[in-house]
């Protein structure tokens, strides 16, 4: 028997084994390495997982997957601002409906979407109990929404807010359309290209309105623009007028106060 077995031995010798670095994906290194399935040890310390044990540049059906980092210890994804703005293009026409008082039953708030005549569709799911996410198709509709800012559904105050990358039920975002006000401003600078070159210095201008455009108040110019209620803002601004220059007064109308603290807009919660 002994013979038989070194026999085949002989004839069928042990593979030897494969050498070089074998790639492997995320999966199987967390499967196979017992400090990335579980980083605590015996007595429940975090371990420091070595930055050699971690797979890079992995794909998966097709897709490319982020490098994983180490910070302090844990696997971390990094997306560079760049690919979060490539990211965020199918969200832009999104916004997040805050019910900070009760909130009705989802079916009772389509329904009054259906009643509101927007340019296009919609579609609403819930975040949580007191947030809504809102997706619309019109830019148009997307601004109708947030400059009115309040809406009443079934007697429940619905706020909302602009959608973006930073964006966490717990903090209310900072950014507000605002009415800003121009004073005395020349009447050839009552264009619409002139108007959001100069309210630019408060913001993204969103539109102009209608009295404005139509030169029809001559003594004050409006124009809405997407702020920053977290920064500081100026209140004048100086313009280039050809062969002379001047100061030219900006004030906000009715600007909604935002605790940096607490990241809430008033006393809302």
């Amino acid at each position: 028997m002994e013979a038989l077995k070194n026999h085949y031995t002989k004839a069928h010798p042990p593979k030897p084994p494969e050498q070089g670095n074998q790639s492997k994906s995320y999966a199987e290194a967390v499967k196979s390495n017992d400090k990335i399935d579980n980083p605590l040890n015996d007595s429940g310390a975090l371990e420091e997982i070595q930055h050699d044990q971690i797979p890079h540049g992995n794909s998966l059906g097709g897709v490319s997957l982020e490098n994983i980092q180490i910070e302090e210890g844990i696997p971390a994804i990094k997306f560079s601002m760049k690919e979060v703005e490539s990211l965020s293009q199918s969200c832009k026409m999104l916004m997040v409906g805050k019910f900070s008082h009760g909130r009705p039953h989802l079916d009772k708030i389509r329904r009054v979407f259906q009643s509101l005549s927007l340019r296009s569709g919609f579609m609403i799911s819930v975040l949580d109990q007191k947030h809504i996410l809102i997706n619309l198709f019109s830019e148009e509709d997307v601004y109708r929404m947030w400059i009115r800012g309040t809406w009443l559904i079934e007697n429940f105050p619905m706020r909302i807010f602009k959608w973006d990358h930073r964006f966490n039920v717990e903090k209310e975002s900072s950014m507000a359309p605002v009415w800003i006000s121009i004073p005395n401003l020349p009447i050839h600078f009552f264009e619409k290209d002139a108007l959001f070159s100069i309210a630019q210095v408060m913001g993204r201008p969103i539109r102009v309105d209608t009295a404005t455009l139509g030169k029809t108040r001559p003594s004050c110019a409006h124009v809405c623009v997407e702020m920053d209620l977290a920064k500081h803002h100026p209140n004048r601004v100086k313009i280039h007028n050809g062969d002379f220059g001047f100061w030219q007064t900006i004030s906000i109308e009715n600007i909604p106060l935002y605790r940096n603290l607490c990241s809430k807009k008033g006393h809302s919660i």
